[in-house]
């Protein structure tokens, strides 16, 4: 990590995801490949909201992407995206969501379920990509 901070020339994040989480708990060793969370959700349909879900959701904020995110979880979790028991806990995402979509006024329903189908899209595009990243090890 330090040898990363020597090299950055401005402000990010870097997400350690996978591997990489294993490591830190001790869990393995050491760690034979990590693929970035930029690399790995980049193109994906919803890769937006799923990034600005993930930021919100670290700095403890319940927004949109938010509860998404918190839909998703089991899922990303699984593609080492967060970790399972991460921060900003929302009891029944899926209320809240819906919830803050009423608070924005228009048709909450609609969009309601537009938001879930492109959760749906990000979250079956980013299976096919860890299948296909699998089969290449």
């Amino acid at each position: 990590m330090a040898a990363l901070g020597r090299q950055v020339r401005g402000k990010g994040r870097v997400y350690l995801t996978g591997g990489a989480m294993a490591v830190l708990h001790g869990w393995r060793p050491m760690i034979i490949d990590i693929m970035k969370t930029d690399d790995l959700i980049s193109g994906l349909p919803g890769e937006i909201l799923v990034r600005q879900g993930l930021a919100d959701l670290e700095a403890g904020l319940c927004t949109i992407p938010a509860c998404l995110v918190r839909i998703a979880r089991p899922r990303l979790s699984r593609a080492g995206l967060m970790p399972r028991s991460a921060p900003g806990h929302f009891a029944e995402p899926e209320f809240q969501l819906y919830d803050l979509l009423k608070l924005d006024g228009g048709d909450a329903h609609s969009r309601y379920n537009g938001l879930v189908r492109e959760l749906v899209s990000f979250e079956n595009a980013l299976d096919r990509r860890k299948a296909r990243i699998a089969k290449l090890e």
